[in-house]
């Protein structure tokens, strides 16, 4: 199970992922590694993204969404790697339409590439 956190690398950063996935999947979870930081600018702010490596320990069943999550119909869906790896892989279909977009795809298909080559 990976774990993306978007605050200054440290110790608190991994509780920090075992609390986001805690509230917005509802798995409880144990951070065993970090393993890639990914640095993003955009126009004049500096965006640092912190990739873990957890472990499940117990589904509560129990989401804690935002009301814009709820109404955008967020669900937390588990699929293999390599789907995962081939929908973020086509983050250039989105370089001209939306290119907010066209950045999550590449830096979370650079995540899971990354991390393919440490399992």
């Amino acid at each position: 199970m990976l774990c993306h956190w978007d605050s200054h690398y440290s110790s608190f950063s991994a509780q920090c992922c075992e609390r986001e996935m805690l509230e917005e999947t509802g798995y409880r979870t144990k951070t065993v590694s970090g393993y890639l930081d990914i640095e993003e600018l955009f126009d004049v702010w500096r965006h640092i993204n912190h990739y873990f490596i957890c472990e499940l320990i117990e589904d509560t069943g129990c989401q804690h969404l935002t009301e814009a999550e709820k109404i955008a119909g967020y669900t937390r869906v588990w699929i293999p790697l390599q789907q995962a790896i081939e929908i973020f892989g086509k983050y250039e279909d989105y370089h001209d339409k939306d290119i907010a977009v066209y950045g999550l795809y590449k830096r979370e298909y650079t995540a899971l590439k990354e991390y393919e080559k440490i399992i």
